[in-house]
């Protein structure tokens, strides 16, 4: 599908990133104040890197990164990133986690290959943000949160309910820099709550 290139994705290509994508986190960051120096975060559907150059902004020196992605990154990461070209399905995320700890926030901007056929493309996405919650539950510290990318559709409600058992508050947003056409949005799901839960699975 070819991309649109308006006035954000220019905006974008000045500044420096790579996608006009930027420009939804920076939305929701500046608004939720997610992203924190010195904190350890994953990031999962890191390519081409816009979100990855400005988390590792964000975080400094002090925190740490860990991105994923099936296609290379084509950029120079500073040592506080690490990039896996791995599929999230066959990773090992509890090893990471043993070598690392859990972690203070999940980002995901996580989107499949879109077909033009509306069901099978919400069906996918949501396929990708149920793993995207799992691995939410399983990788992060108590009161940690997550921002998690879907498509609008029919089973987007059970999402949101699996991260309302998991996380003591889930909100809906629709940010403005999403092009208008398009039905994706984001899930943030703020404080994990691990007494209702079993993070070791």
């Amino acid at each position: 599908m070819k991309k649109i290139k308006d006035h954000l994705f220019w905006k974008a290509k000045h500044a420096g990133f790579k996608a006009r994508s930027i420009y939804k986190l920076i939305e929701i960051d500046e608004k939720h104040r997610l992203i924190k120096k010195d904190q350890k975060i994953i990031e999962l559907g890191a390519h081409p890197g816009s979100w990855t150059k400005l988390i590792t902004e964000k975080i400094g020196s002090g925190g740490a990164l860990y991105s994923f992605d099936l296609s290379p990154l084509e950029m120079n990461l500073p040592p506080q990133a690490t990039y896996y070209q791995e599929d999230i399905y066959n990773f090992d995320f509890g090893s990471l986690i043993i070598e690392n700890g859990r972690f203070d926030l999940l980002l995901s901007d996580l989107a499949p290959k879109t077909t033009g056929i509306k069901w099978v493309d919400q069906e996918a996405s949501y396929n990708l943000t149920y793993k995207a919650a799992l691995l939410a539950q399983k990788t992060l510290k108590n009161n940690a949160s997550a921002l998690i990318k879907t498509f609008q559709g029919p089973r987007t409600n059970e999402i949101v309910d699996f991260l309302k058992i998991c996380f003591k508050k889930v909100i809906i947003i629709k940010p403005i820099s999403s092009r208008k056409e398009s039905f994706e949005m984001f899930l943030l799901a703020l404080t994990l709550n691990s007494k209702k839960i079993n993070l070791t699975e």
